[in-house]
């Protein structure tokens, strides 16, 4: 008999790194059960079936009732943010009770939605505080609970399985809800290798450009690896270039800084590309040497772990093509690569820029390290990704109905 599984997923028409997580987890289920997403928007899937290379043939899409009120409206309007989340959910909630799923996965970025039903899993890509002391938010318990919400606490709780989606979540999963996961579904990670394509002196970086302030937040800190780059003068005349590709929003804050770190990189050989298809992009990975990866420098994991890279995709997807990644060490990235072994780590410019000529001097280690690092991918590639969502599935279902 198959299952009727439900994946709550309200901003599925953003097509993201998440989305793609979960759409993958619906392909992957597809293959035993009836797969519906719950979207706050209608959603094409057979575009995103194409853009993201997977099957969706098996799965359908619901879009979730009423409209998506951006927050700037409902200021305007003058009502208060807490109350307005906590409305939406409660209408989710009660839509997605109606709807009577098998086996219901939240799937929503920061979520404290109780699950409708008794089978349920909720993927974490990082825990929000269970009294979501966001803004006015101290006096949110009570205002759910006069909705007819249960408390952040209890809405975890509804959820009999938590699984995450790296080891750095679900630490972070057993600090704040105290509790730890019942198992990880890592995000799937594309294989590029191509054995067609020669390896170039070239080191790549792969994140969305946008501006840093000094306030902690997630940042790819472009600036930083451009600075390093900078002062690696020896590897400029052996040709070596940076390479630094990413989206950026039409938004001119955005635009203001792909322009500084144009500025930034003053004559160095560093190239910053904006508008790159699928087909070039994979092309780009292919041809890197090294990866750099910077984001969490700056910024105390301890403190301000929102700030860190949670897993690190593209990290991953550059050790399948045999780059070797030089990571800064925290978060997810700190995790995939095992410094030394399938790659390294760095917590200063200065041990960047030296741990990357170590590897640029000794060809021999550099493809030791690439062929390791190839190994390591294995373990987030597709396959692997299958393997987990199976396993994700059967542990919701030896939950009593």
């Amino acid at each position: 008999m198959s299952h009727r599984v439900g994946i709550y997923t309200p901003s599925l028409s953003l097509g993201g790194g998440g989305e793609k997580h979960a759409l993958a987890l619906g392909a992957a289920l597809s293959r035993r059960a009836e797969v519906t997403f719950y979207s706050r928007s209608s959603v094409d899937l057979e575009h995103w079936g194409r853009y993201f290379h997977l099957d969706l043939a098996g799965c359908r899409v619901v879009q979730l009732p009423g409209p998506d009120i951006p927050m700037r409206a409902t200021l305007r309007l003058g009502m208060a943010k807490e109350r307005y989340w906590a409305a939406r959910d409660r209408r989710d909630y009660l839509f997605l009770k109606a709807q009577r799923p098998d086996v219901f996965i939240n799937f929503a970025y920061e979520s404290l939605m109780p699950s409708p039903v008794s089978r349920a899993g909720y993927v974490c890509m990082f825990p929000p505080a269970l009294t979501r002391k966001v803004g006015l938010r101290q006096a949110s318990e009570r205002l759910a609970r006069h909705m007819g919400l249960p408390s952040g606490s209890e809405a975890v709780r509804s959820y009999p399985r938590i699984f995450a989606n790296s080891a750095f979540t679900g630490r972070w999963v057993n600090r704040l809800w105290g509790r730890p996961v019942d198992g990880y579904l890592h995000p799937p990670c594309d294989d590029f290798l191509d054995h067609e394509v020669e390896k170039e002196r070239r080191i790549l970086s792969v994140g969305r450009f946008f501006p840093w302030s000094s306030e902690p937040h997630h940042h790819k800190r472009h600036d930083v690896m451009i600075e390093a780059f900078r002062h690696m003068d020896d590897l400029h005349s052996q040709g070596w270039e940076l390479e630094l590709i990413g989206t950026v929003a039409p938004v001119p804050q955005h635009q203001a800084w792909v322009e500084h770190l144009q500025d930034l990189a003053g004559g160095a050989p560093v190239r910053i590309r904006t508008d790159v298809s699928h087909r070039e992009l994979r092309l780009a990975v292919a041809q890197a040497s090294l990866y750099w990866h910077a984001t969490g420098f700056g910024t105390d994991a301890e403190i301000h772990p929102v700030s860190q890279e949670h897993f690190g995709i593209a990290v991953v997807e550059a050790m399948g093509a045999g780059a070797v990644p030089i990571v800064h060490g925290s978060g997810g990235p700190a995790e995939i690569v095992q410094s030394g072994r399938d790659g390294y780590h760095w917590s200063t410019p200065d041990q960047l820029i030296e741990r990357s000529r170590a590897v640029v001097r000794n060809p021999q280690l550099r493809g030791q390290i690439a062929q390791a690092a190839r190994r390591r991918y294995l373990d987030f590639s597709p396959a692997a990704f299958a393997a987990e969502a199976e396993a994700l599935l059967d542990s919701i279902l030896e939950v009593p109905a």
